[in-house]
């Protein structure tokens, strides 16, 4: 189990790589306890989701305005165009599952696609009811014994669902770790670009050309978060742009702002990213 040092405060995240049969599916199973007042961070859009289940103090999301609302202790996270920017907050006991890209349809059985942007209650899991889940995982003996008790549970759901289009999932796949053109992928799939961009929406709630552009936004908002000393150039030829003036104008279409104001806008923030390599 790796623990990494969060900026800002003494509290460490950890991450549990999950059992084999879940490896497809699932990224990480990871999370975070601190009593003491932890700067949350602004969630950027990108092109995985993530269930929180949180036993502590509930994230505060702020609107537009600041005002801050309290998320469900069962909350499935889909951002694609859309940040939520998450106030600071003490006494914090949360699990989290980090679902590889394409494969939160598989296990969760519903239709993500239909639930991207705005934060979702989930009311049951596993066939257990969010209420006694979260009252199984207070009662549980330490993290460990919360891990065991949800891998459990990921592994019950997997069964088939209507909502997981198969193909797609892989088309997702190969977009976000081989990056082939659209048309290319059509054709591997054995699909017109008209059935991948229909079936792409059905499950993803996004084209397929908008996920390739997420992916790279997301590889260059994670370099700026996690290695804040990186030249723009860099970051830029890193995550895939052409240039320095690419990035900035991806950021501009996605967030209106630029990379460096992400960058000191996240200076001293917890941050959710994962080094590359663990991050779906």
């Amino acid at each position: 189990m790796e623990r990494e040092r969060c900026a800002g405060t003494a509290a460490p995240i950890w991450r549990h790589a999950v059992s084999p049969l879940l490896t497809p599916f699932v990224d990480c199973i990871w999370g975070m306890s601190s009593q003491q007042a932890v700067v949350l961070p602004c969630l950027l859009p990108g092109t995985g989701a993530e269930l929180f289940l949180q036993l502590g103090t509930p994230f505060l999301a702020c609107d537009g305005h600041g005002r801050p609302s309290p998320l469900p202790a069962l909350t499935l996270l889909a951002l694609r165009t859309q940040s939520l920017a998450l106030a600071p907050a003490a006494d914090l006991d949360f699990i989290a599952v980090r679902f590889k890209a394409g494969m939160a349809a598989r296990l969760l059985g519903l239709p993500v696609g239909e639930l991207i942007d705005t934060p979702q209650c989930l009311t049951s899991l596993g066939g257990l009811s969010a209420d006694k889940l979260l009252d199984q995982l207070h009662a549980c003996a330490g993290r460990q014994a919360r891990i065991v008790l949800l891998e459990g549970l990921l592994l019950q759901c997997l069964q088939s669902s209507p909502h997981f289009d198969m193909d797609i999932a892989l088309g997702v796949q190969h977009l976000y770790y081989q990056a082939p053109g659209v048309e290319a992928l059509a054709r591997q799939l054995g699909m017109s670009g008209r059935q991948l961009a229909r079936r792409f929406m059905a499950q993803e709630g996004i084209s397929p050309v908008q996920f390739r552009l997420l992916a790279r936004f997301q590889r260059a908002a994670r370099l700026l978060c996690l290695e804040p000393a990186l030249p723009l150039v860099q970051v830029a030829a890193a995550s895939g742009y052409a240039d320095q003036a690419h990035l900035t104008r991806s950021f501009r279409a996605l967030l209106a702002s630029t990379p460096e104001r992400v960058r000191r806008q996240m200076r001293g923030r917890v941050t959710f990213y994962a080094r590359p390599g663990r991050e779906r």
